[in-house]
């Protein structure tokens, strides 16, 4: 099944995007090229970590390829129709403060149903097909209302695993290897998790940092 879907031209015209321009046309292509856009303009911080990180992870290993050329996400889930839909959760494998991009697609009236509902921020939202938008779902419950019957919906989402950042954080090897191997690091390690929340939630942007970035007065 899989494969007969990376064969499926759309899916192909996703993953021939190149990284310094849209070589090809069609609504899906553009919508890979705005999502790294989207990433790089609203979070740059954490899109630099991804870029660097996950860029010497690849590179560290040529059996490895990315989900889509260009892209930044070593992951992708998607919900076929008719109705997909999801029930509250977080995706806690997931890097904790990573961000996930969702699109919501298929054919269906978004004030009767197909809502993202964020439980923690008191929020639920319409979500047209054709939206996107990006969450931290290891920390963020999420889950969405069903369509109607006589409707259609379907989605997907990138992400990656917080595992992956960690084993190049320990100079590519597990967590256990790294206490076997080095103990004094591993101690260093288990010292810096106690404040390593604080670190992270520095990559997320202010509004006066991003207004700062686009040349207007904070």
């Amino acid at each position: 099944m899989i494969e007969e879907l990376c064969r499926n031209p759309h899916m192909r015209r996703m993953a021939s995007f190149a990284k310094s321009e849209c070589q090809t046309h069609g609504l899906l292509t553009v919508l890979i090229y705005c999502l790294v856009g989207m990433f790089y303009t609203y979070f740059p911080d954490l899109f630099k970590e991804y870029v660097e990180t996950l860029g010497a992870l690849y590179d560290s290993d040529d059996t490895l390829r990315w989900v889509f050329e260009g892209g930044v996400w070593p992951a992708i889930s998607i919900n076929f129709p008719p109705d997909s839909f999801s029930r509250m959760h977080t995706d806690a494998g997931n890097k904790a403060n990573g961000l996930c991009p969702i699109f919501s697609l298929g054919d269906f009236d978004p004030t009767k149903g197909g809502h993202l509902v964020l439980p923690d921020l008191k929020l639920i939202i319409e979500f047209p097909p054709g939206c996107l938008i990006f969450i931290p779902s290891a920390t963020l419950r999420h889950g969405n209302i069903p369509v109607q019957q006589t409707e259609t919906r379907t989605s997907w989402t990138q992400y990656s695993a917080g595992g992956l950042f960690r084993w190049m954080q320990y100079g590519g090897r597990s967590w256990e290897t790294l206490k076997k191997q080095d103990a004094k690091r591993a101690a260093q390690e288990m010292q810096t998790r106690k404040s390593r929340w604080a670190e992270a939630i520095k990559a997320f942007p202010t509004v006066a940092s991003l207004r700062t970035r686009a040349g207007l007065p904070a």
